[in-house]
C-alpha cells in the first residue's frame, strides 16, 4: 500500500464516515445510530417532573390508519410533529427547571432538527403549511413527553424514511 493508500485508510479511521450509499440517511447504520441514541436517552429522562400546563405533542401511533395514508399526508404529519417538538422545547424546558432537575434539552432538539433536515433532503417536495387536523396528544410529564418523542421517531419516522429510501432506489 503506498502513502496515498495509507492517507486514505487513516482519513477512513479518523473521520466518522457514512460510506455505504451515496444517501447517508438511507443507510440503516445511520438511522440506527440516531434510534440508539434516542433509546439511550429515553432512560435518562426516566425522572419525576411534573408539568405545570398540558403540552400539545404529535400522536405517536404506527396503526394501520395511519399506514393507508398516502406518504405525502404521512410526511406533513410527521413535519407537523417536529415543529410541535421543536416548539415545545422553551416551556418543557422551564418546567425541568421548576423541578429543579438538570436534564439537558439540546442534545433533543438537535436530533429533531437533524431528522427534519434528512427528510428534507430525502424528499423535497415538502408543504411547508402545518397541518389543521394532525392528529396530537396532550402530557403532562417528562416522561410521558420523551416516550412520544422516541417513540415517534422509533415508529412514524423511522417507517417513512425507509418508504421514501425505497422510493429513490435505495434498499
Amino acid at each position: 500500500m503506498g502513502v496515498t493508500g495509507l492517507l486514505i485508510l487513516l482519513q477512513m479511521l479518523l473521520i466518522d464516515v457514512w460510506p455505504v450509499t451515496s444517501v447517508p440517511f438511507c443507510d440503516q447504520t445511520f438511522l440506527d445510530h440516531y434510534i440508539r441514541s434516542i433509546i439511550k436517552e429515553d432512560k435518562e429522562m426516566n425522572v419525576s417532573c411534573q408539568f405545570s400546563r398540558n403540552v400539545t405533542v404529535p400522536q405517536p401511533s404506527l396503526n394501520a390508519e395511519w399506514r393507508a395514508l398516502q406518504t405525502s399526508r404521512q410526511e406533513a404529519e410527521i413535519r407537523h410533529g417536529f415543529t410541535l417538538l421543536l416548539n415545545s422545547v422553551p416551556e418543557v424546558t422551564t418546567f425541568i427547571s421548576q423541578c429543579k432537575l438538570n436534564v439537558p434539552l439540546q442534545r433533543f432538539s438537535s436530533n429533531i432538527r437533524t431528522m427534519g433536515n434528512i427528510l428534507q433532503q430525502v424528499n423535497k417536495k415538502i408543504d411547508p403549511h402545518p397541518l389543521e387536523d394532525a392528529r396530537t396528544l396532550t402530557v403532562t410529564t417528562l416522561q410521558q413527553f420523551y416516550t412520544v418523542y422516541k417513540n415517534f421517531l422509533v415508529g412514524k419516522y423511522k417507517t417513512l424514511v425507509r418508504s421514501l429510501c425505497t422510493g429513490l432506489g435505495y434498499r
